[in-house]
């Protein structure tokens, strides 16, 4: 089978089982990387074109295998052959969420890839890359192509090399070479050369190593990238063949270093073991176990930052190099690490929410409420009171009354009755009286109990219910989300502040788009043309101010304008990557942090607060209900009575007397 005609489907052997081709995964100057069906765990790389050999090399690669190199490298597991058993390519392990070490060492894809990782871990990265390169030398390899793409790195700092099958190897006397690399990193000694047929030795894939080490530790700087004295460029070949190192100190160069760049945060040793890796006339550059042993001494003496606690630095530095750096580049080098207030040595947000949730809950009680006398049981009250009360629990409350009532017993010579009944009529009278003055003055007396009630259950509500404690536990719950959420309040207060300092930016791409453009159906277009000709232009006028410019407003017209408008917005933010100054992000982290430090503190304080709101609302429930009490019995005792003759207003007298004889 021609490799032109192998692609995704295709169904090939290993040495033990078949491997179908899923989707292509990357694709390279030699061979394209494919998924393999139903595995997660490998894939596939097939070349582009076939080659003499490959075959024989690719299973004497897979003869050394061992358990160390499969550490260090996508070793190949398997070759791959066609319907003619020709090899067409490999199974290796697949490396799903690894980034290419460009990607670590660049600043900005960095941001993207590990945005909250310190100096720490690029130290981390730069070490695991010295121990692969001393374990695939042990193994009498040479990389050959050793490059920033061909390297691995994953989620831990841990790093892996790919492309294992263009590694230099002997087999059975016969050589089979790296054939290419990058001149960029390619020593000195090979600039110029044929790589084809030549055999390459450990001691130039340190060279590579060195570089590589350099910019992974200086923010993908190349060591021979500076500034040239003179006018005309310098290409990176030249400078390399020349051995002109822009930090050099064992010869003159036409080179300066970038702007602000020295290299004084880095220990002595290290900077002598670049000196050694870049200079054409050293005998023999570091090998990769020397970096190794000064990457991890150098991990045991980094320190952090007074300021900003995501730089760490080599800690004798006389001072915080990223704090420099980021003041005069103007970028940051570093973004604050995820703010850990979990971490915190005198503060265990567990143990402290555990000591909260397991304080005694106030027992609600129901507060003092007004008394409704007419729901009360009528007091019994005698039937002359009640017939002599009719005139005050009915309409008829004047003084006439009396003088019909008066008529009627009598007729015309009511006013020359005898004395006596005089008398009675004059003592009827009194008694009615007083007992309007009585009743009268019961109805006042219920009346302020139960004032005196309202104003206690107002009390009860703002001094003792048990929502004053559920509302301060609920306030707590919701700082200890904010304290646990505080690497998503930072990141939204960067975005806001992101977002208010490129608004211009947003609303000069807002006006590209004409209100014309905008989606809101077909029924529309008149009424867009009617807020075009009022100066609705484009996107960037669909804004509060406008919106009732159009004579048939319709809410939901605007809010289709609204959503276009939004979306258009959306689009933009995801296609930009805008970053905020130094001084920003700091302010921003300060701010952070100045708000978790009072959170701390109210948590801190809630179970004594807790315990103080329960104890005052069970003080304060006793107290309303003792002053509540003799109220209660004022509105029960007197308000039966007041019902009695409510009662006997509204039944009439018969059926009054009736219920008294009835109950007799």
């Amino acid at each position: 089978m021609p490799v032109s005609d192998i692609g995704t489907g295709t169904l090939l052997a290993g040495d033990s089982r078949e491997y179908r081709l899923g989707a292509v995964l990357a694709e390279g100057g030699e061979g394209i990387v494919y998924r393999v069906q139903a595995r997660d765990d490998v894939l596939a790389k097939i070349y582009k074109e076939w080659e003499y050999g490959i075959d024989t090399k690719l299973r004497g690669l897979i003869a050394i295998s061992s358990k160390r190199l499969r550490r260090v490298a996508a070793w190949p597991l398997s070759p791959l052959s066609d319907e003619r058993d020709s090899a067409v390519g490999f199974v290796m392990e697949s490396l799903d969420e690894w980034q290419p070490l460009h990607s670590i060492y660049q600043i900005r894809w960095r941001m993207q890839f590990a945005p909250h990782r310190t100096w720490a871990f690029l130290l981390r990265v730069a070490r695991n890359l010295a121990t692969c390169v001393h374990h695939v030398h042990e193994h009498g390899l040479v990389i050959g192509d050793l490059n920033e793409s061909n390297i691995l790195v994953g989620p831990d700092a841990m790093v892996k090399l790919i492309d294992a099958d263009s590694f230099q190897i002997r087999i059975d006397d016969k050589l089979y070479p790296c054939k290419v690399a990058k001149p960029e990193l390619l020593a000195p000694e090979l600039h110029g050369q044929s790589l084809a047929g030549t055999e390459r030795t450990p001691d130039q894939d340190l060279f590579a190593l060195a570089a590589l080490i350099y910019q992974t530790l200086v923010f993908g700087r190349h060591p021979f990238a500076g500034r040239p004295t003179q006018e005309a460029e310098m290409p990176l070949e030249t400078a390399i063949q020349k051995g002109w190192y822009v930090f050099g100190t064992r010869r003159d160069s036409p080179l300066l270093p970038p702007p602000y760049l020295t290299l004084d945060w880095l220990p002595p040793e290290i900077r002598e073991l670049f000196e050694r890796a870049f200079d054409p006339d050293e005998p023999a550059r570091p090998t990769a176990r020397e970096w190794f042993t000064a990457l991890k001494e150098l991990e045991g003496a980094l320190g952090g930052c007074d300021i900003n606690g995501s730089h760490v630095f080599w800690r004798q530095a006389r001072r915080c190099p990223w704090c420099a750096l980021e003041e005069k580049w103007n970028i940051i080098l570093f973004r604050p690490a995820p703010l850990d207030p979990l971490s915190a040595a005198d503060f265990d947000i567990e143990e402290v929410w555990r000591r909260i949730s397991a304080l005694p809950v106030p027992t609600a009680a129901e507060a003092p409420r007004p008394i409704d006398y007419l729901e009360l049981t009528p007091a019994k009250v005698p039937g002359w009171k009640v017939l002599l009360m009719r005139p005050l629990v009915s309409s008829y409350t004047n003084a006439s009354f009396w003088l019909i009532y008066l008529i009627i017993l009598f007729g015309h010579d009511a006013l020359a009755a005898p004395l006596v009944i005089k008398f009675f009529i004059v003592l009827a009278v009194t008694m009615y009286v007083a007992q309007l003055v009585v009743v009268e003055r019961i109805r006042r007396r219920v009346r302020i109990a139960n004032v005196r009630l309202e104003e206690i259950s107002q009390r009860w509500e703002s001094e003792a219910a048990t929502e004053i404690y559920s509302g301060r536990v609920l306030a707590l719950e919701r700082m200890k989300a904010e304290l646990v959420a505080n690497s998503d309040r930072y990141e939204a207060a960067r975005q806001t502040r992101i977002r208010q300092l490129h608004q211009d930016d947003l609303d000069r791409h807002l006006r590209k788009y004409s209100l014309l453009a905008a989606d809101v159906g077909a029924a529309s277009r008149q009424k867009l043309s009617n807020l075009l000709d009022r100066g609705v232009l484009s996107a960037a006028d669909i804004v509060p101010a406008n919106q009732f410019k159009s004579k048939e407003f319709e809410a939901d017209f605007w809010a289709d304008l609204v959503k276009w408008r939004e979306a258009l917005e959306a689009s933009f933010w995801s296609a930009t990557s805008y970053g905020l100054p130094p001084n920003e992000e700091r302010t921003i982290l300060e701010k952070i942090h100045r708000e978790d430090i009072e959170i701390r503190r109210e948590l801190l304080a809630g179970q004594k607060q807790l315990e103080d709101i329960s104890s005052r609302i069970r003080g304060r429930q006793e107290e309303l209900m003792a002053s509540a009490l003799p109220y209660q019995r004022t509105v029960r005792e007197y308000g039966s009575s007041i019902a009695a003759y409510e009662h006997a207003k509204k039944r009439g007298l018969i059926a009054y007397f009736r219920q008294k004889k009835s109950v007799s």
